[in-house]
């Protein structure tokens, strides 16, 4: 994107309000969801390796702290709220109206 790391940091902030970590995390828990409607019985430590995360107790936290629920306790009618940007709500840093931080 040609932005420095810092930079990108502060725009990601500023746009959606929340860290790329906290969002990056989001659409993992989002994919987590996804699967277990798919496949209820899928154990914790294949759910954690397909939706990327490293660690068993990360992915716990992580997913708890977004759903309030532990991957066995989710409701099989809970839904995510995540809004993920369409290609309308894209960010071109080169037009004339992009706002440096």
């Amino acid at each position: 994107m040609r932005m420095s790391e810092a930079y990108f940091s502060r725009f990601f902030k500023k746009y959606f309000g929340m860290t790329f970590s906290d969002y990056l995390n989001l659409v993992k828990i989002d994919k987590a969801v996804e699967l277990l409607r798919q496949n209820p019985d899928l154990g914790a430590s294949e759910l954690m390796l397909q939706c990327g995360f490293n660690s068993l107790r990360h992915f716990y936290r992580v997913f708890k702290n977004n759903t309030g629920y532990a991957p066995q306790k989710l409701p099989s009618d809970y839904t995510t709220n995540l809004r993920i940007p369409s290609e309308d709500d894209s960010f071109d840093p080169t037009l004339p109206v992009s706002v440096l931080l």
